[in-house]
């Protein structure tokens, strides 16, 4: 069976930008609750001020399983957004999530902030409950290790406005267990990381 690692894939705009013209996505999180590693959930944290939408896609594969749109109107709104029961017979390495924020309501406005993406990659670590979150300029990661295979390194990747790609290597700590949580804080600016 394959080890299956979460990376996100985040807009530059995301970590760097907090635009009150637009709905934030404070936080999202991919979560397998079942253990079957076919039925997941996706979560969304957000915050917004004034009239915004949030649209919401999730492909398995090339098959579009969710498409909604979630408006908030008023100031200095929060909320959590949980959908369930998105399956995915070939796991969470077949499964891409893409939120368009936007102004305005539902089907109105304009694109704003960028796409936050969340892709999955298969590599010999299988990772669960990661969540990735966006202080100042930057991104801190968070997920406990499932299972090993003498795997010492994953790869963030984030694509920029003018979808140019950068990535950031990271190395994790030798002494890694099954069990740990980790918690990776990386430099927007300078790619530097700290772990946790």
């Amino acid at each position: 069976m394959k080890k299956i690692l979460l990376t996100l894939f985040i807009l530059a705009s995301f970590l760097i930008s907090k635009s009150q013209n637009c709905i934030n996505v404070v936080n999202a999180t991919l979560t397998n609750p079942s253990g079957d590693n076919i039925t997941w959930r996706l979560t969304i944290d957000w915050t917004s001020s004034g009239t915004k939408h949030l649209n919401t896609t999730v492909l398995v594969g090339s098959d579009t399983v969710l498409n909604t749109c979630h408006q908030s109107q008023g100031n200095n709104r929060t909320g959590t957004l949980v959908y369930d029961n998105i399956i995915s017979p070939l796991g969470s390495s077949n499964i891409r999530v893409f939120m368009v924020r936007n102004t305005g309501t539902c089907g109105n406005g304009t694109s704003c902030g960028g796409t936050v993406t969340i892709i999955n990659n298969v590599l010999p670590l299988k990772i669960t409950n990661i969540t990735a979150k966006n202080i100042d300029n930057f991104t801190h990661i968070s997920f406990k290790v499932e299972s090993l295979d003498k795997v010492n390194r994953m790869r963030v990747n984030y694509v920029l406005p003018n979808n140019t790609k950068k990535y950031y290597d990271i190395k994790l700590p030798e002494n890694i267990r099954i069990g740990d949580i980790i918690t990776i804080s990386i430099n927007n600016i300078n790619g530097t990381y700290i772990i946790k």
